[in-house]
């Protein structure tokens, strides 16, 4: 099997777009932001066909999270985020480094936070992943390689500063990389964007750079793990 197709490689966009891209070269040239450029109903369909075409793939993704153990990713993939389900799972591991107090005060901010506003519904049954490279080690996800356990965990307690020194020191930041599947992906901003951004700056340089991030509504099984790199060793 191929290996999956990393959205800033060249790999991403083939030559026979590649040729049909050539004869539109002036508005690429001509615009600073791409997403005006596709305004051309030319670029558009081209734009649509790539889509369609990466959607056809298994891409590579980019998951940032913190590791509780070696192994632990490889071993179980990525599941879908299950708020409840995840936060007594920490508890049964971790409850233990926490004083009764703080248990009790992690409880009451899970609940008011997931569940009377209603965060729990925006967060189950998806896993997160950057699809662009160069969101890994940026300050969107520095909480989430700074704080164990997820959103699930962290979200509400993140100024507790006796709490989140101790999601602090659970666990080790790491960038897990998998194979999605491209047909389930839901992406931000769509697959093809991000790859014609990356052609757009070779024809101009100051063009603005559009990056993807997707979520997707199924595990991650551990044969689509491709490794788990600590974020100290991770080059973006």
């Amino acid at each position: 099997m191929s290996p999956p197709l990393r959205l800033d490689s060249s790999d991403a966009l083939p030559a026979a777009f590649v040729a049909r891209l050539a004869r539109h070269r002036h508005l690429f040239q001509d615009h600073e932001f791409l997403d005006t450029v596709p305004e051309s109903r030319s670029v558009r369909s081209i734009a649509d066909d790539l889509e369609a075409y990466l959607k056809q793939q298994r891409i590579h993704g980019y998951h940032c999270t913190k590791e509780p153990s070696p192994g632990f990713f490889e071993t179980r993939g990525l599941r879908p985020t299950n708020v409840q389900a995840h936060q007594a799972e920490f508890l049964s591991m971790f409850g233990d480094q926490f004083t009764a107090d703080e248990v009790t005060e992690m409880k009451a901010a899970w609940e008011d936070y997931f569940e009377r506003h209603g965060q729990r519904r925006l967060r189950d049954g998806f896993v997160w992943a950057c699809l662009s490279r160069s969101l890994v080690k940026t300050s969107g996800t520095e909480t989430f390689f700074r704080f164990f356990g997820g959103e699930s965990i962290f979200m509400p307690l993140k100024q507790d500063l006796s709490i989140a020194s101790k999601l602090e020191t659970i666990g080790r930041a790491v960038v897990v990389e998998v194979a999605l599947p491209g047909d389930v992906l839901k992406a931000g901003y769509e697959m093809s964007l991000a790859v014609l951004s990356r052609h757009h700056a070779t024809i101009r340089p100051d063009a603005y750079p559009y990056e993807s991030e997707a979520r997707l509504r199924q595990m991650v099984p551990p044969t689509d793990i491709i490794c788990v790199t600590p974020l100290s060793e991770f080059q973006p």
